[in-house]
C-alpha cells in the first residue's frame, strides 16, 4: 500500500530528527492523496511528537493533530490508530469529557487492544475527578510509566485527591526524573527548595 509506505517513510525521517522534511512530506502526500486516511493519521501523529518536544507554544499543534485525526476519521471511521490519536489531542486540547467518550468506544472495540489507563488518570484529572485520576496514577506509577509517577508526584505535592505528601511527592518525581521525563527533571528544579 502507498500510503503506508509513504507513512513509513516520514517515520524514518522522523526517527533521524528530519522533522520539517517529514512534515512538507506528509503535506504533499495528503495533497495528492486526499482520500488516503493514513496520510492525515501520519500527519496528526508528526505534529503530536512536536508538540511534546516543545516546552511551550504547543497548543495549536495539538489543535492541528485533532483536525487531522479527525479527517482520518471521516475517511475511515474504523481507523483505530486515528480514534487513538484523537484521545491524546483530546486530552492535551483540554476535552476531557469527550475523551473519556472516545476512550469507552475503544474499549467497546473487538480490534483494540491497547490499555488507555494513562489517558483515563489524564482526562479524569483534567475533570477535577482526583482520587480517580490518583488511583491510575499511582497503578501506572508502581509499573514504571515515568509520565505517571511525574503526575503522581505533581499530586502529591499539591494535595490532589490526597492529604499534601512533599516526601513522597519528591520520590515520584525522582523516579520520573531517572526514567527520563525531562518535566519531572525541570520540576525538581524549580521546587528544589522544598525538597531540602
Amino acid at each position: 500500500d502507498s500510503g503506508l509506505a509513504r507513512l513509513r517513510i516520514a517515520q524514518l525521517m522522523v526517527k533521524e530528527a528530519k522533522i520539517d522534511p517529514a512534515l512538507e512530506y506528509l503535506v504533499d502526500a495528503a495533497k495528492s492523496n486526499p482520500r488516503d486516511a493514513l496520510m492525515q493519521i501520519g500527519l496528526g501523529d508528526l505534529r503530536v511528537k512536536m508538540a511534546q518536544t516543545m516546552a511551550q507554544g504547543y497548543g495549536s499543534l495539538y489543535d492541528q493533530a485533532e483536525t487531522h485525526y479527525r479527517q482520518a476519521l471521516a475517511l475511515d471511521a474504523s481507523s483505530v490508530q486515528a480514534r487513538r490519536g484523537l484521545v491524546t489531542a483530546l486530552i492535551e486540547n483540554g476535552k476531557p469529557t469527550a475523551a473519556l467518550t472516545a476512550i469507552r468506544q475503544l474499549g467497546q472495540r473487538t480490534d483494540f487492544y491497547g490499555k488507555l489507563d494513562y489517558e483515563s488518570a489524564r482526562a479524569h484529572q483534567l475533570l477535577g475527578r482526583y482520587k480517580r485520576a490518583l488511583s491510575l496514577f499511582s497503578s501506572l506509577a508502581r509499573k514504571g510509566n515515568a509520565e505517571s509517577a511525574r503526575f503522581l508526584g505533581l499530586m502529591l505535592l499539591a494535595g490532589r485527591g490526597c492529604e499534601k505528601d512533599i516526601p513522597k511527592a519528591e520520590n515520584w518525581l525522582r523516579q520520573a526524573s531517572a526514567s527520563g521525563d525531562k518535566t519531572a527533571t525541570r520540576i525538581l528544579s524549580q521546587y528544589a527548595v522544598l525538597f531540602k
